[in-house]
């Protein structure tokens, strides 16, 4: 598959969407996932919620073309018009992704010495903005480290890094409670029926407590975390 991208609805060349990127100021999503169709009705939901929050018309044509297997980042997003106080009509641009190389992984993890955002309108939802990943990164690169844990203002455990959480306590597996703000995947949620995971608010004293912290990325790799 090679990179495809529409604005409003309508096939453009990759070029366009690259010219509009480098001066884009909007908001919309990205999203990576296996083209499974639970797993794409899965992020097609959650990207239709944050354009619901955002205003932004949907555009249903690029998720109806979609390759039949492997894996695809799918950025969707519109400029903000601050004369009309709206957003314009989306872009969208599907990319081909490579399916991971290992299933598991095991990581050293740091706390991220700024807060997460659980109380935002986009909370928990994905978003296209690459901000807090991209100084995440440089971050954990100072000290490293390999993966990051994000709390909320609460002191509420409540993503990393490398994908949403399961934590195994001596009673069972629980998640960070749903209003800490994570964006869940398709292959977390499967990942926390598994388990049979509990979401319930996880402070530092009850993480010193754990046996096992997992992180289950958007195409299902599960890294096993060393706490600091």
């Amino acid at each position: 598959m090679t990179v495809r991208a529409w604005h409003d609805a309508a096939e453009v060349a990759e070029a366009d969407w690259t010219v509009a990127a480098a001066s884009f100021l909007g908001g919309g999503y990205r999203v990576v996932v296996p083209v499974l169709p639970e797993a794409v009705e899965f992020a097609r939901e959650q990207a239709g919620r944050t354009f619901d929050v955002l205003g932004i018309g949907w555009d249903e044509v690029p998720w109806g073309l979609l390759p039949g297997s492997g894996a695809v980042e799918i950025s969707g997003g519109a400029s903000y018009d601050a004369v009309r106080r709206g957003y314009g009509v989306p872009w969208t641009r599907v990319a081909p992704m490579p399916l991971p190389g290992a299933a598991t992984r095991d990581a050293e993890a740091v706390d991220l010495p700024w807060d997460w955002s659980s109380d935002s309108p986009l909370a928990g939802l994905p978003t296209i903005s690459t901000l807090e990943a991209t100084l995440a990164a440089r971050h954990l690169t100072e000290v490293g480290a390999e993966v990051g844990l994000w709390w909320n203002h609460r002191g509420e455990l409540c993503t990393s890094t490398a994908g949403p959480l399961l934590v195994e306590l001596a009673d069972g597996w629980v998640t960070p409670d749903p209003g800490a703000g994570a964006v869940p995947s398709w292959a977390w949620e499967r990942a926390a029926r598994v388990h049979g995971a509990q979401p319930t608010p996880i402070t530092r004293p009850l993480l010193r407590t754990a046996r096992s912290v997992l992180a289950v990325d958007t195409l299902g790799t599960t890294t096993t975390l060393d706490l600091p």
